[in-house]
């Protein structure tokens, strides 16, 4: 919690020294450190997996399919829709209400399994983020931000939504992500165009694939990969077995510890660029900057006008001295020596324009003193 609480310790300092982050922005900011603070807790071997995607485009099915069984009822979709659910091995249950102990309520649903090929994968299903309500937009950014893997489901008849675009372009930021075509058997077919078409658009966005550099797009019928698990008759499944391979046996658990600290160190820069954006670190940065760079220009000026009054005036000054030093000495000599010395030392004052009475240097020194702060003043 080192980098979070150095951030915090910013935001003060920030607030103290220029008045930023705005209050307005404060909340926001503060939950994004909340957030990261809970990252940093939960760097596991475990991948936080959002099913990601619209109204109808089959999300609760693709979950049914990859457990094989009916987790959540796909015609009774209000807790799946409006709240979180979460499908997750029975041995990993407490990290998963760790990593969503901010968004997660009681009533939300948590069922448990014991299949050993998801026992890493703790899955997601998220609330349609193309819904009406603002509290929905909010619950599905805050899930957003704690995914480590995120599966968009689309279909070919809502593949280019401008909600999902904004979303790609916001919100998804260091994440890694799959593309899911459900439904392939039904409507639009999944053709070459589609495809190509959908690859075109999301190239627009830096997003990044769990491994190597191409976004994985699969096309499948979820509904009819969980049939044939269930031993129903079933229809074509597209590219499921491809799918789940991805997700059993290509992220062992080597590759999972290494995106979850991945994505830490991103989210963690994320994090530090939106701390620094909302304080206006750059703009008091460059302010400073300027400010010291004015001040060595005007200390190496102060310092030559001191050079320049100083050779102007302290020649006199050591001549006054050396002069009142002599009369000193002279004044320790008795006789007619004495008088002579001391008399001779009077006339050369008078003559150099030095006080025999009482020395000038320290007027000379207060007059160098006030010239060189008039000077500062101005």
């Amino acid at each position: 919690m080192k980098q979070t609480h150095a951030l915090r310790q910013f935001i003060e300092e920030a607030r103290r020294l220029w008045g930023r982050p705005e209050e307005a922005k404060l909340p926001e900011l503060l939950k994004h450190l909340d957030f990261l603070e809970d990252r940093e807790k939960t760097i596991t071997d475990c991948l936080l997996v959002g099913i990601v995607g619209g109204t109808k485009v089959g999300k609760t099915t693709v979950i049914n399919a990859l457990a094989g069984k009916q987790v959540g009822e796909a015609s009774a979709r209000a807790c799946f829709t409006n709240r979180p659910a979460l499908y997750v091995h029975s041995q990993r249950e407490g990290m998963a209400r760790t990593r969503l102990a901010r968004v997660l309520q009681p009533e939300d649903r948590v069922v448990l399994h014991d299949i050993p090929e998801l026992e890493r994968l703790i899955l997601v299903d998220t609330p349609d983020f193309d819904g009406s309500l603002e509290a929905h937009h909010h619950l599905f950014a805050d899930i957003l931000q704690q995914l480590d893997l995120v599966l968009v489901v689309v279909t070919t008849q809502k593949y280019d939504s401008q909600s999902l675009f904004e979303i790609l372009g916001k919100h998804v930021e260091c994440r890694r992500i799959v593309f899911l075509f459900n439904r392939i058997d039904e409507g639009i077919p999944l053709s070459v165009a589609i495809g190509a078409d959908f690859a075109r658009k999301v190239s627009a966005f830096a997003l990044r694939a769990p491994e190597g550099p191409e976004i994985p797009v699969f096309g499948i019928s979820a509904q009819n990969a969980l049939f044939e698990k269930l031993g129903r008759p079933s229809g074509p499944k597209g590219q499921f077995a491809e799918l789940e391979t991805m997700l059993h046996k290509r992220l062992q658990e080597e590759v999972i510890r290494r995106i979850n600290e991945e994505n830490f160190r991103a989210f963690a820069a994320t994090t530090q660029q939106k701390v620094q954006t909302e304080s206006n670190w750059n703009s008091a940065l460059e302010i400073s900057t300027a400010m010291l760079d004015c001040l060595g220009t005007r200390l190496q000026a102060f310092r030559q006008k001191f050079a320049e009054e100083a050779a102007n005036r302290l020649p006199g000054i050591f001549r006054e001295l050396r002069y009142h030093q002599a009369r000193v000495s002279a004044a320790g000599y008795s006789g007619v020596f004495g008088g002579y010395l001391r008399l001779q030392l009077f006339f050369r004052g008078l003559m150099e324009g030095i006080s025999p009475i009482a020395p000038s240097f320290e007027r000379t020194a207060r007059d160098l003193d006030q010239s060189i702060q008039s000077w500062a003043e101005t």
